[in-house]
């Protein structure tokens, strides 16, 4: 875990405490005439033949994907292959190959880019790991549907976590959740040189303290995508480095993009 360069306290979710309502008694009054039944919501429309065929289609790419025996026959699915196969290859000798064994796959969400006309779904793929199921990109192409690697790996294997409790000096990087800082806590890390924002990883319950200088780019944009509270979801680069008495911290040095969706950077 990082230590941050504060003696701020751990962030801890607020615990639920459940009260017993004051209710007051109130004269007794006539019966009110029963509210008239609001008309029946028109049901959602079933998905199309076309829509189905195109779904069906990623998803047996997907499953394609993750029964495959070793990184070569598996880079045959994958976005980007001139600049993926080697980071596969490498990545082979560092975590054991092989098929990802998984329960189901689903799709949860659909993006169609305006400009290719193509269609992005990602699916979640549940496994005896993450029950909750992992989030796997797969993008239509003129090759057909090709799945984002990189996210796939970085989310299944826990890159960030690693990241955060290996060696200083290390850059990498992540599709991390972005989002606000308590005021109380933030008031306490950040000074007039740097803010600081929680980085957390879509598979990960713990978040983690980054810093970003006030004079950069990113402080204005994570700012600006995080001020009404809710999560921001970039790709970014983060160091983990060490303070002059030996605290490690970790600050976003580089915005790859402001969101998941799958480009060749």
């Amino acid at each position: 875990m990082v230590a941050e360069p504060t003696d701020s306290p751990e962030i801890t979710e607020p615990v639920p405490v459940r009260v017993k309502p004051f209710i007051e008694e109130l004269p007794a009054e006539p019966p009110a005439e029963p509210p008239a039944a609001p008309p029946a919501a028109e049901p959602a429309p079933e998905p199309s033949q076309e829509t189905q065929k195109i779904s069906a289609a990623a998803e047996a790419t997907v499953q394609a994907f993750l029964e495959a025996p070793d990184w070569a026959a598996r880079s045959a699915y994958v976005l980007f292959p001139e600049k993926i196969r080697p980071a596969m290859e490498a990545y082979s000798r560092v975590v054991p190959d092989g098929p990802t064994p998984f329960k189901s796959i689903s799709v949860k969400q659909s993006h169609l880019d305006e400009k290719t006309g193509n269609t992005l779904f990602v699916f979640f793929v549940k496994t005896e790991k993450f029950p909750d199921g992992i989030p796997v990109a797969i993008q239509e192409t003129d090759k057909g549907w090709l799945v984002d690697w990189q996210a796939f790996v970085e989310f299944r294997d826990g890159l960030f976590q690693k990241f955060v409790n290996g060696p200083t000096d290390q850059t990498a990087r992540f599709h991390l959740m972005v989002s606000p800082l308590p005021p109380e806590r933030a008031a306490k890390n950040e000074n007039q040189h740097f803010a600081s924002f929680s980085l957390r990883s879509p598979l990960d319950p713990t978040p983690q303290t980054a810093y970003v200088k006030k004079s950069s780019e990113i402080f204005a944009t994570f700012q600006a995508a995080t001020v009404a509270g809710t999560p921001f979801t970039p790709v970014v680069e983060v160091t983990k480095r060490t303070t002059s008495d030996g605290k490690c911290y970790l600050e976003v040095v580089n915005l790859i993009s402001t969101d998941w969706l799958p480009i060749d950077r």
